[in-house]
């Protein structure tokens, strides 16, 4: 297994994943429409264009196997809604089912914190679905400190997030190697 950054031609790899992730993960979260829904088309185009923007306040990576197959991804960046504490945010991380409990995501969560680190970020969150357990379980393993919840629309229901924070993305640096 290889962790790596991503380029523009990982995003068919990259939009597998985060499909196959998001109806596995949510279901029965997420409404089945929303999820049956998603087009494969219309992701990969968002993925292309998110891989080639120029934009360096954004980073992505991904995990392969052997075959060179993307298995999992992550990416993160400058947080996004202004909280005056957490500077950098885990946007997302997913990897296949079969690959779980392997260390891939603690290797990628430990990448996106080292980038946050050289880019001069000590503090990084990440928002996880409250009905997703095993990602919570997840976080709370590496350390992160529910910090923060809210509520998000999906077609017409909300559904609560947590955010999770660490105060000094070191640790999670140090626990990935």
């Amino acid at each position: 297994m290889t962790i790596r950054e991503a380029i523009e031609s990982d995003a068919p790899g990259i939009t597998a994943v985060h499909i196959e992730s998001w109806r596995k993960t949510y279901n029965g979260i997420i409404p089945k429409e929303i999820l049956d829904n998603l087009s494969f088309e219309q992701r990969e185009v968002k993925w292309r264009d998110r891989l080639s923007s120029p934009d360096r306040s954004r980073f992505f990576y991904v995990a392969t196997n052997s075959e060179n197959e993307i298995i999992g991804f992550a990416n993160g960046g400058f947080e996004r809604d202004g909280d005056p504490v957490y500077k950098g945010e885990l946007y997302g991380i997913y990897i296949l089912d079969k690959y779980h409990r392997k260390n891939i995501g603690h290797q990628l969560t430990s990448r996106i914190a080292g980038r946050l680190n050289q880019a001069g970020i000590k503090s990084m969150l990440v928002w996880v679905l409250a009905d997703n357990r095993i990602a919570m379980s997840f976080y709370e393993a590496l350390g992160g400190n529910k910090i923060n919840e809210r509520y998000i629309s999906f077609g017409d229901i909300q559904l609560l997030e947590y955010a999770y924070g660490w105060d000094d993305t070191r640790v999670l640096i140090n626990m990935g190697k």
